[in-house]
């Protein structure tokens, strides 16, 4: 007896130093691993389909893999230098902005006092300072860790390529070495892909596809800097209940302030009529009612997982709270408190 507890003990004790050892190894390109799972998985279908015609799964992923590269390559080449330069644009003008003017013309009562408007201007130059200088830092880091961001996107790209290859070995094994009955593990399998599907379509796709319509009315209105609003309505499209009206409200309030009435009331008008429907429209089709996840439990997992995991943590967040109460239901429903009890009467000593 004392032999076997020894032997459990070692087993124990092996596992855990090896389990801390890949975590150490795994940390630098844990998120990388990430994005090519997350990519593998938003692209599937369409290699299942490819696979169906061609019959060799090395051939299908690697036209998938390079269809991918083309679709993220050729709008870097393209944006960057664009996107480059917007930047740069929207740098100077922040750091030489008189953000107090707009104050001015917006509440024109804070000025009356000459003490109040001083702290105002104070402060207003401090904000744009500070502005200017998080924009440099910023594109100062993005330079200095280009290699490191290389070496994560190659990390990406064959994460993906083995991900998509083998999804369904992957799916087996984890069924494999699931501690759940086989019936509760189909349950459990479906009540997964509803989850992550409602996320990586309902959040990230359709945030995608706002910050293009985004685009489109920024393009029409000439807005300055569309490339870069572009982008940052992708970003907060991604949120939800926040969304690219975040960006589209201020920059149509903007433009009115400045003179620009027609761009402005027509990029407001454009936000209410059109970028605002692409939601209620477009999820229904792409994400079933049953996996619609509850907005607050998305936004909250996406603050929290932002502060723990960086930008990945945007979708690495509401998935560890969904899988998270998808388990306390499935212990609710009595199926984890019987598959316990049943291995806790197994592991019971026969009476003699």
């Amino acid at each position: 007896m004392e032999e076997r507890e020894f032997r459990k003990t070692m087993i124990l004790l092996i596992v855990t130093i090896l389990t801390i050892l890949a975590f150490f190894i795994l940390r630098p390109i844990v998120m990388a691993v990430f994005f090519g799972l997350v990519l593998s998985y938003i692209f599937f279908p369409l290699y299942a389909k490819l696979y169906k015609k061609t019959k060799r799964p090395n051939l299908s992923a690697f036209i998938i893999l390079f269809g991918l590269l083309i679709i993220i390559l050729l709008p870097l080449i393209f944006l960057i230098p664009l996107i480059s330069r917007e930047i740069i644009s929207f740098y100077l003008s922040i750091r030489n902005a008189d953000t107090s003017y707009y104050i001015r013309q917006l509440f024109p009562y804070l000025f009356q006092s000459p003490t109040m408007a001083a702290d105002i201007d104070a402060m207003t130059s401090a904000f744009s300072s500070n502005i200017a200088s998080l924009i440099s830092s910023t594109l100062q880091k993005i330079v200095l860790r280009f290699p490191n961001l290389l070496l994560q996107s190659i990390i990406v790209l064959f994460t993906f390529f083995f991900a998509i290859r083998d999804q369904e070995v992957l799916k087996n094994y984890f069924i494999s070495i699931s501690p759940f009955p086989k019936d509760y593990q189909d349950k459990f399998y479906q009540k997964f892909r509803q989850i992550t599907s409602s996320i990586l379509y309902g959040q990230l796709v359709i945030g995608v596809v706002q910050g293009v319509i985004s685009g489109i009315g920024f393009f029409i209105f000439r807005v300055p800097n569309a490339l870069l609003l572009t982008f940052l309505s992708m970003l907060v499209g991604v949120i939800p209940v926040i969304g690219p009206a975040v960006v589209w409200v201020p920059v149509g309030a903007y433009l009115i302030m400045t003179n620009r009435i027609i761009s402005g009331i027509g990029i407001l008008i454009y936000g209410l009529l059109v970028i605002n429907w692409v939601d209620p429209l477009i999820r229904p089709h792409i994400v079933s009612r049953k996996a619609k996840m509850n907005s607050a439990i998305a936004l909250i997992g996406m603050i929290g997982g932002l502060y723990v995991f960086g930008v990945a943590g945007l979708i690495l967040g509401p998935l560890i709270l969904a899988y998270l109460l998808l388990v306390i239901e499935f212990y609710k429903e009595k199926r984890f408190k019987s598959i316990l009890f049943e291995e806790i009467k197994e592991d019971k000593p026969k009476k003699t």
